[in-house]
């Protein structure tokens, strides 16, 4: 096969369409690089502005600071079973709930579409759901931060409607007619066809998840029932007010100061690392996630 030539205008094309997207690329990547970078150089040169494109006086007492804190491995203690356990819960939920709405054969299934529609842009207000979930003895429970949103209509619209037009309802008459019953059809049938839209769901579950601090800030009072991100938000406002504090000298104060941004920097390293190393893994079936749901030209 002979390689097809391209054009003057074409070339062109390709050399502007490359190099924005590189400078795109740097622009997403650079900031990402100076965390990292700050994070592991020491406090004089991050307060100085000397960390540019490398780390400078390699330290990592930033890092020392924050895994001090005796509350920090019990935070990620805590995280990980949150993002795990309410993960499963929102597919659970997604998926059969998704798969059940796309069912020709469901009874009213679009007054009942209606109805999760209306919650979209139609809420109680916060009060009466503290209210709500204090009576229902969530308040204080490790309960709350799996079961709460349990149910995202959102991603139930999408769920629904990738069930619709992937799934062909012929495809469960043919298995009606060998035997097969609902139950599985759905487990055999149905879950192994839609790896990637679970793929992109535990994605997205668990990244909400593991960055979810509101709802522990709202009905969490035990200590021990903290997220990580509560952790880490407590230790951040602590180094916002070191300069409020009493009875430390002035060069303390100046200390305590210099590894507050280097304090900072570990931080977003340290929330942000477990969901890098995972991400890659699920890369594959994001582009495919992007057009879950779409309409067909």
């Amino acid at each position: 096969m002979h390689k097809i030539k391209q054009c003057l205008p074409d070339k062109i094309f390709d050399i502007v369409n490359m190099t924005f997207l590189v400078m795109i690329f740097l622009l997403i990547v650079y900031p990402l690089y100076v965390v990292l970078i700050s994070s592991v150089s020491s406090a004089q040169a991050v307060n100085y502005g000397q960390v540019k494109w490398w780390p400078v006086n390699f330290s990592l007492q930033g890092f020392k600071y924050v895994f001090q804190a005796n509350d920090i491995l019990a935070g990620y203690r805590n995280t990980i079973i949150y993002t795990f356990f309410g993960t499963l819960v929102n597919l659970f939920v997604t998926l059969t709930a998704g798969y059940s709405l796309s069912r020709r054969d469901l009874k009213g299934r679009r007054i009942i579409i209606t109805f999760f529609v209306i919650t979209m842009y139609f809420n109680g207000g916060l009060v009466p759901f503290y209210m709500l979930v204090r009576d229902i003895g969530l308040y204080n429970t490790p309960w709350i931060m799996i079961l709460l949103n349990a149910v995202s209509v959102h991603y139930l619209i999408i769920t629904r409607s990738f069930y619709t037009m992937t799934i062909p309802h012929e495809l469960f008459e043919a298995a009606s007619i060998d035997g097969c019953s609902d139950f599985k059809y759905f487990t055999r049938i149905v879950l192994p066809l839609s790896k990637a839209l679970i793929s992109v769901l535990a994605l997205y579950f668990g990244v909400l998840h593991w960055n979810n601090f509101w709802n522990a800030l709202l009905f969490l009072s035990n200590r021990s029932l903290f997220p990580l991100q509560v952790f880490l938000r407590n230790i951040l406002l602590a180094g916002q007010n070191i300069s409020t504090e009493s009875g430390a000298t002035w060069e303390e104060l100046e200390r305590r100061l210099q590894y507050a941004e280097t304090i900072k920097y570990g931080l977003v390293v340290v929330a942000s690392f477990p969901i890098l190393v995972i991400y890659p893994f699920f890369q594959r079936y994001f582009v495919r996630g992007i057009m879950i749901g779409s309409l067909k030209g």
